[in-house]
């Protein structure tokens, strides 16, 4: 999220209301951060995975 004076500035630049941007941050921050979390869930998996693999095979490598 960005900070209070960021989106002050947002809306000086933009030259609308700050309710305007609150509403926009909200709006479409909500969705870059549940991408986000989707991602790192992937992210997590694809790492798990590999863990499994190599203490799989260091197991049988060392048997």
């Amino acid at each position: 999220m960005y900070a209070n004076g960021m989106s002050m500035i947002i809306s000086r630049v933009l030259n609308v209301p700050l309710g305007t941007v609150f509403t926009w941050i909200k709006r479409y921050g909500k969705r870059k951060y549940e991408k986000l979390v989707d991602l790192w869930s992937k992210a997590r998996d694809v790492v798990g995975e590999m863990w499994t693999y190599l203490k799989r095979n260091k197991e049988a490598f060392y048997k």
